[in-house]
Formats: C-alpha cells, sequence, structure tokens
C-alpha cells in the first residue's frame, strides 16, 4: 500500500527524456497561466489541478476532496513516470507549489529537469484572486491557508529561475519579471 507521502513524493521517478520544466508556487500564482503562455500546444502539462477537471469534472476543479486527490495524484504520478520513456514531444511542464528547496532538490534529482521556475506572487494577490476565481470559491478558506502556510515555508534553493508577478493596472495585465 502506498502512503501519503509516496503519493506526493514518489521515490520510483527516473530521470525525464524530454526537455522538463518544473514549475513552482502558492495556488493562484498564475503558474498555470505561466505554462499556458510559455508552452507550445504539443507540449505535455502535468497539472494536479487540470488532471482532477479533466478526470472528475469542473465541479471537482480545486477540491479539498481527498478520495478526488488521491486519485488524482495517482494519475499525475503515471504521468511523471511516462516523462522516462521515450516521446516525440518537444517539451513538458510539471507545476507544483514546491515551496521548500528540500521539496524542489528531490523532484530535481528524480526527474532532471532542465530548469526549476518558481512564481513568487504576493501572497495579497494570490488570496485576492480567490474571491475571482469560481473554480476556487468553494474552499476559498482552505486555499488562503495553503497560500499562507506556502508563503511560511517558502526557501529559495540555488539555480530556480525566480520570477515575481508584476501588474500593470492601466492596462489590467500580469507579467513575470525574472528576479535578479
Amino acid at each position: 500500500m502506498i502512503n501519503d507521502d509516496d503519493l506526493f513524493f514518489p521515490n520510483n521517478l527516473l530521470p525525464s527524456l524530454i526537455p522538463l520544466t518544473i514549475v513552482c508556487g502558492p495556488p493562484a500564482a498564475g503558474k498555470t497561466n505561466f505554462v499556458r503562455k510559455t508552452a507550445q500546444p504539443d507540449d505535455l502539462i502535468i497539472d494536479l489541478d487540470d488532471i482532477i477537471v479533466r478526470h472528475f469534472g469542473a465541479s471537482a476543479g480545486r477540491t479539498d476532496d481527498w478520495e478526488i486527490r488521491e486519485q488524482g495524484l495517482r494519475i499525475r504520478n503515471e504521468m511523471l513516470a511516462g516523462l522516462s520513456m521515450p516521446s516525440r514531444r518537444r517539451a513538458a511542464w510539471f507545476i507544483t507549489m514546491a515551496p521548500r528547496a528540500d521539496t524542489r532538490e528531490h523532484w530535481r534529482q528524480m526527474l532532471r529537469p532542465i530548469r526549476i521556475v518558481v512564481i513568487k506572487t504576493p501572497m495579497h494577490v494570490c488570496i485576492a484572486r480567490l474571491a475571482h476565481d469560481p473554480m476556487r470559491k468553494a474552499n476559498v478558506r482552505t486555499q488562503g491557508q495553503v497560500i499562507r502556510r506556502w508563503w511560511r515555508d517558502y526557501e529559495p534553493r540555488p539555480g530556480d529561475k525566480v520570477y515575481e508577478t508584476r501588474f500593470y493596472q492601466s492596462a489590467g495585465l500580469a507579467a513575470w519579471a525574472e528576479q535578479a
């Protein structure tokens, strides 16, 4: 039987044969939007939230129902294991929170990505986004706690490519600027 730690952080993965970018950050930071704007149409995107919606329907999106999340994690882990198989895909993207440096290092050692990106959107912005996202409204409180925990636990890691979210109010746009 697999325990929760093995579900969240499987230890049996082999290095990716597809050029892989791991994108980390708190909930509502814009990780998925960053990937969608950066990835090519045929790129593989491994995102637990999208996996849950695809397999269990839009109403399950951002759920805190453990049974659904557990099944989603199993599917995600199968996809991560598949990265070690030959593929014609140009690139792959793995979206996860990973606030701690040792967690990102764990993923780096196992999957051997070409880069790890951290999206550092300010905590107050992430929390404000919760109120405007219909998929998150059902569990705003839980999501807010997870955001606060991410910022409490965040640690920089040498080698990470860190982007801070910049807002252009007059244009209503958000962009990512690489942190110097």
